[in-house]
């Protein structure tokens, strides 16, 4: 069964040239990227982060970046692609098990320097799937592209409240809302974010 996983990866890794996006960088790109991304689904307030991240972080630290600026608690696999559960580009991470395929790229060791280069293309668009039961979407935004390479990552900016782990995902968040289950759905502490975010390593967390 491995084998075969295996052989399907090898395939669709064949076609991501024929996806939306792909990988345009190297490494070792002295620069920033500034990135809006939004949780898919939520309104009224929307949820949005906008965040710096340096060229050298790996999707693993993008990953971890995201966590923080979101403040969600790293209780689930994950996966970027150029859309949800993408067959075409998928950056994940490595899992051992005899039932999971390897992943286009490896998000413990490819930076989004690789990915992203140097050229800002409103077109070269991520997605960022969370917890694959309440499937949380994130579309994520390049915006602008510093030339410089940041000692951090940060959160400048951002509005709403993030919805808590297990909830039910966009509709039973939906719903928590509409019942007055959530305090303050328009609550966001930058400040808090921001401090979080800025401890994040390049390569993310500690392997489970």
């Amino acid at each position: 069964m491995k084998d075969a996983l295996n052989s399907f990866a090898r395939i669709c890794k064949s076609m991501a040239s024929m996806a939306q996006v792909s990988p345009r960088g190297n490494k070792g790109l002295k620069l920033t990227y500034q990135f809006k991304i939004k949780l898919r689904g939520i309104s009224k307030p929307p949820v949005w982060r906008r965040v710096l991240v340096p060229a050298n972080f790996t999707f693993s630290g993008f990953h971890a970046v995201i966590q923080e600026a979101f403040c969600w608690w790293n209780e689930h696999l994950y996966s970027f692609g150029d859309r949800p559960y993408s067959r075409m580009l998928t950056i994940a991470e490595v899992q051992e098990d005899a039932w999971s395929a390897d992943p286009d790229y490896d998000a413990r060791v490819f930076t989004l320097g690789e990915f992203y280069g140097e050229k800002l293309d409103p077109k070269h668009k991520l997605c960022y799937v969370y917890d694959f039961g309440d499937d949380w979407i994130h579309d994520i935004m390049l915006e602008d592209i510093i030339e410089e390479l940041h000692p951090h990552a940060s959160c400048v900016a951002g509005k709403g409240a993030c919805p808590g782990e297990d909830c039910g995902g966009v509709w039973g968040y939906e719903e928590m809302k509409e019942n007055g289950e959530i305090d303050d759905p328009k609550f966001f502490d930058l400040e808090d974010a921001n401090a979080s975010v800025e401890e994040v390593n390049p390569e993310g967390f500690m392997p489970w």
